[in-house]
């Protein structure tokens, strides 16, 4: 059944678009949250007054630890689904056939 799954995956380009789409959000998220602290130093440096100084609300911590822990997940999921799929020693030719065809080259 998985090795069923992973041939449909490999030879219908499902596998490549599924790991491209996972590794494109981990790069979206890392740009928004880029974009999302750009925003927030913008909006304190605007928002603070002459006499006082000092920002008037904390960093948002919370929202950049959660974007941190989604830009991994994609991360991680893409690169086991690619290593499943691309870097995995295929079982399915036997090694007999590998070495008849490799002494078949060599004649």
């Amino acid at each position: 059944m998985i090795s069923k799954l992973r041939e449909i995956l490999l030879t219908q380009y499902i596998g490549s678009i599924l790991i491209a789409l996972l590794l494109m959000q981990a790069v979206i998220e890392a740009i928004l949250r880029v974009v999302r602290i750009a925003s927030w130093f913008t909006s304190q440096s605007h928002s603070r007054s002459l006499l006082s100084g000092s920002p008037t609300s904390e960093f948002p911590w919370d929202g950049l630890v959660f974007s941190l822990v989604t830009m991994a997940l994609y991360s991680v999921t893409g690169y086991a689904l690619a290593r499943w799929l691309f870097f995995a020693k295929s079982s399915s030719i036997p090694s007999e056939t590998l070495t008849a065809s490799n002494s078949s080259e060599q004649q």
